[in-house]
């Protein structure tokens, strides 16, 4: 239903898939704005996230297609070729890292900073233990369609304060687990 202020779609397709659709693009059969500001005035969010396997999601915008942690196959999860415009990797590890998996010439973002690219600000956010540390991990806040999303990556730890801070007022958060 269009009219809806805020609508979710579920959709488990594949067994290793779920996919949430937030918002709307069709406001022209007569449905109501699905967000507004504090003046009144109508914010329309158009996004779709899918859960493609272990660490791996893709983020799908007006602006761009981001994915995030591109898996193999040996992790037990088969993406097939996902088509990005933006690619992050939160960690060199295998499981994280698997380029080919992605069809096109996207942008691949592999560590702390900031990065802009259609429109989508991604600020990398470093995780590690100790800058010593084999391992380095990198968790990225995404900014698209008025949402911050965080995905935490291949975290190992609880966030340090700082780190919260630097991931501070996000929208949807993505996290780890088992």
């Amino acid at each position: 239903d269009r009219s809806e202020s805020l609508h979710s779609d579920y959709r488990a397709s594949l067994p290793n898939q779920i996919q949430l659709t937030i918002g709307s693009d069709d406001l022209s059969s007569g449905g109501a704005p699905l967000l507004t500001d504090s003046s009144g005035h109508a914010i329309l969010l158009v996004m779709e996230l899918i859960w493609l396997g272990s660490f791996c999601f893709r983020i799908r915008s007006r602006e761009a297609t981001i994915v995030t942690d591109p898996c193999p196959k040996s992790s037990g999860y088969a993406i097939g070729k996902v088509a990005a415009d933006i690619v992050t990797v939160s960690s060199d590890h295998p499981d994280n890292s698997n380029l080919a998996a992605v069809a096109g010439a996207p942008l691949v973002i592999w560590g702390p900073g900031e990065y802009e690219k259609a429109q989508v600000l991604i600020t990398g956010i470093a995780t590690d233990r100790q800058p010593s540390e084999a391992a380095k991990s990198t968790a990225y806040v995404i900014e698209t369609e008025n949402m911050r999303i965080c995905h935490l990556g291949r975290l190992s730890h609880v966030p340090t304060s700082d780190e919260v801070e630097e991931m501070s007022g996000v929208d949807l958060l993505l996290v780890p687990v088992g």
